[in-house]
């Protein structure tokens, strides 16, 4: 990269943008990306993916990818010559002051106390905020250094799937007949490849309360009973490999690496969900603007080891959940339609979003300077 940096010190910056994502082409840089080719920028300008996994066969033009991992002098020239840089999870440092970096994040707020886990590089320019009534905890909890790092308050790119209810496809409606979805998504605990554990509690299908075999044959017979389904979507970053869980008629499980290769995505999840059970995670953040039942499993709190931030019972408009009979009666609750959290949850959306209009892409577009000559030429 020094090397590369020296070389290309005096080149003029070419119209290129460097994306990374939480798991490749997904969460907000996936949402900028699709945005960006839905709209026909790859006509004018280079798009470099910074990938975890390999990279798809198939890539729009002016689109190329390099992998985050390892020494590359592709990746140090995409880098070295790129006008902006994006990332939602590992920021490749800015080497020149005249290219502009953003922070996208992949989760716009958690229960989880992230400070000392997520600090942004001093480096970056920009994070992507919530509104301006968040920014403390946004400084405070992602290590923001306020003097040099400024928070942008133009919406979420990865929120304005949701915002617009527009469908991709349809995983559940094309794979189910149930009457009613709900998506469970933990929060990620046991770390593949790099050994970190965020959690003491021993779960032998891998998602708390589902303890034995017996509970899961029952609650496979209660959602067959209510035409329902449960799809359990587990984090990217989880360890699978005691992930318990057998696809059986109405428990349905589906790891990262099973949507990240499919033609669905968790905003597809989100939008035919009738309610999102989730835990610490920022998930539930995402489905909020949606305004439908939410629940928060917080049964394994005392062995989690990371700990929440500051009142965070301010934060959870929904049900909380302890026991597998809480569980049970969580699902009846959204079987029959009751929902007595939805004042709640209205007051926390506006608090963390504001006016929900669906074009955050846009708007950050625009800020970056990414335009057509028809748009440059209209102001």
């Amino acid at each position: 990269m020094s090397i590369v940096a020296l070389l290309t010190r005096g080149r003029t910056l070419e119209n290129k943008i460097v994306i990374e994502s939480h798991n490749d082409f997904d969460c907000n840089g996936g949402a900028l990306y699709d945005w960006l080719i839905e709209n026909g920028y790859n006509d004018r300008i280079k798009i470099v993916w910074r990938l975890y996994h390999d990279a798809p066969a198939h890539l729009p033009k002016n689109v190329s990818c390099v992998s985050v991992y390892g020494p590359s002098w592709k990746k140090a020239w995409a880098i070295c010559t790129a006008k902006w840089l994006t990332a939602d999870c590992t920021v490749a440092d800015k080497v020149r002051e005249d290219q502009v970096s953003v922070y996208m994040t992949h989760a716009a707020f958690s229960l989880k106390e992230t400070k000392g886990l997520v600090e942004v590089s001093p480096s970056v320019d920009y994070v992507l905020g919530l509104t301006p009534e968040m920014d403390d905890y946004f400084i405070d909890e992602c290590g923001i250094d306020a003097e040099s790092t400024e928070i942008l308050h133009l919406g979420y790119p990865d929120l304005d799937r949701l915002f617009s209810g527009r469908h991709t496809s349809g995983y559940a409606s094309n794979t189910h007949s149930a009457k009613k979805v709900i998506l469970w998504m933990p929060t990620f605990r046991k770390g593949v490849a790099y050994g970190r554990e965020d959690s003491n509690a021993i779960l032998p299908y891998g998602v708390p309360l589902i303890d034995s075999e017996s509970r899961l044959i029952d609650l496979n017979e209660l959602l067959a009973k209510l035409n329902m389904v449960l799809v359990v979507k587990l984090h990217p970053k989880q360890d699978v490999s005691s992930i318990g869980l057998d696809k059986l008629g109405n428990v349905v499980l589906l790891t990262g690496d099973a949507v990240r290769k499919s033609a669905f995505d968790n905003y597809d999840l989100m939008l035919e969900a009738s309610a999102l059970i989730s835990d610490y995670s920022g998930a539930a953040y995402q489905y909020l603007v949606l305004n439908r039942p939410l629940a928060f499993v917080l049964s394994d709190l005392d062995e989690y080891k990371v700990g929440l931030i500051n009142h965070p019972e301010d934060y959870m408009p929904g049900s909380k959940i302890m026991t597998y009979e809480g569980l049970c009666s969580f699902i009846r609750e959204v079987a029959v339609g009751s929902d007595c959290y939805s004042e709640e949850r209205r007051a926390l959306r506006s608090k963390f979003y504001g006016d929900c209009d669906a074009r955050s892409c846009e708007r950050l577009v625009r800020f970056l300077g990414i335009l057509s000559e028809d748009e440059k030429d209209n102001g």
